[in-house]
């Protein structure tokens, strides 16, 4: 019998949980997601402070699960843009996604191509809290995190960096710069806004293999070293397919 564990980085709540190959729930820990708010009045999460729970809810439950974890995967909630400098550290804090300090950015986009030219290539309406749109305001208020920014990430792909050091996100997490026809990031939104495309992180498919648990990572987590690092996707496309959306 092989066992997995999930990350849930969720908006309520951050979890962790250990199951069997058969979907057996066997042990899961959660504990309330930490929103804070800054000197501004905006609010934002703190990665440092996230990775840390995260590694503290791995320990519970591998503890408690006493099992040889096989592989782990994560889903988070998705448009939460974590700024990542070029030694592998945050650069700033993380944009909650509800968060629409960005509504200028996301009217002057919306002015410059027309909502039909951007739904065409990213199938989504303009609204403020998307990824690009945050970091588009990051660039105008704060510039010394936007400098600093070697990679942009969602919060899963944060997660993922720190179980496997690797930079990548998935189809779901992609969005409002990524072309849904071509299946990649878009070089026409991306070049119009004067943002390089080497920022976002390489895209995999949802179940895609990119690494496994090193020494260190298993000294902090728990998590056996060896296993398999999975990437996860969009907390809602996830729980859709737990519901039973493939199976209709």
């Amino acid at each position: 019998m092989k066992y997995y564990l999930s990350i849930d980085v969720g908006t309520t709540n951050w979890k962790a949980a250990v199951y069997n190959e058969t979907g057996k729930l066997i042990v899961i820990e959660r504990t309330p997601t930490q929103t804070h708010t800054d000197a501004d009045g905006y609010s934002i999460y703190k990665p440092d402070d996230m990775w840390n729970e995260v590694c503290k809810l791995c320990r519970n439950v591998t503890a408690k699960s006493a099992v040889e974890i096989a592989g782990v995967s994560v889903t988070s909630i998705a448009e939460a843009v974590v700024p990542i400098d070029k030694n592998g550290k945050p650069a700033g804090d993380i944009i909650t996604w509800f968060d629409t300090r960005s509504m200028k950015q996301a009217q002057e986009m919306k002015k410059r191509f027309g909502e039909e030219k951007l739904y065409e290539i990213t199938g989504l309406d303009v609204n403020p809290i998307f990824s690009l749109f945050k970091i588009l305001w990051i660039r105008e208020n704060k510039p010394e995190i936007y400098e600093k920014a070697y990679k942009w990430l969602q919060m899963s792909d944060y997660i993922l960096f720190c179980l496997s050091g690797e930079f990548v996100t998935d189809y779901t997490l992609a969005s409002m710069a990524f072309n849904v026809k071509e299946n990649k990031w878009s070089k026409e939104i991306l070049n119009a806004v004067d943002v390089p495309v080497s920022v976002f992180p390489q895209i995999c498919e949802s179940g895609t293999v990119i690494g496994t648990i090193s020494d260190t990572v298993s000294a902090l987590t728990g998590i056996t070293k060896g296993a398999k690092v999975v990437v996860g996707g969009n907390d809602h496309p996830c729980a859709s397919i737990a519901v039973g959306v493939l199976s209709g």
